[in-house]
């Protein structure tokens, strides 16, 4: 009985990492994505299933079916070159909504998009929403959406 109780004891002073459930895992993938848009080419389109649903604030305004990741990415450079766009950074914040069951996730994250128009320092906030499906490979991005201000 004593030998338990010294047991017991010593396992509840022993650190214990704590584990994500799987908002958080899904969560931190999201904001790892949001952060690699402008960094990590590479990285980005990796955290997206291949048929990812993208809708965003320019023309053609949704992208999908295999390749939707890569043409989104396409178009937006060609947008930040012919708007005179330099300089993009995205900076985000806590997550405003996290919900998952497991397989899936739906996750919130304000952001602020920094950049230099014409060379004048400009500012975007919004939101992008993400929708996640949880695969082998760990968390996949099935859909977003950039919802930004004026």
């Amino acid at each position: 009985m004593r030998r338990t109780a010294l047991f017991l004891a010593f396992l509840l002073m022993a650190p214990v990492r704590a584990l994500a459930g799987p908002t958080e895992d899904a969560t931190d993938t999201a904001l790892k994505a949001v952060a690699n848009i402008m960094t990590d080419h590479e990285a980005f389109l990796a955290a997206h299933e291949k048929d990812a649903v993208i809708v965003d604030d320019f023309f053609p305004y949704v992208w999908k079916g295999a390749g939707s990741v890569q043409r989104w990415s396409a178009d937006e450079r060609k947008l930040l070159r012919t708007k005179h766009i330099t300089q993009p950074r995205i900076t985000s914040g806590k997550p405003l909504r996290a919900l998952s069951d497991g397989g899936t996730a739906y996750i919130v994250i304000p952001i602020t998009y920094d950049f230099l128009l014409d060379g004048q320092k400009a500012s975007d906030k919004g939101t992008f929403t993400f929708v996640m499906q949880h695969a082998e490979s760990g968390w996949k991005i099935s859909s977003w959406s950039y919802n930004g201000g004026e």
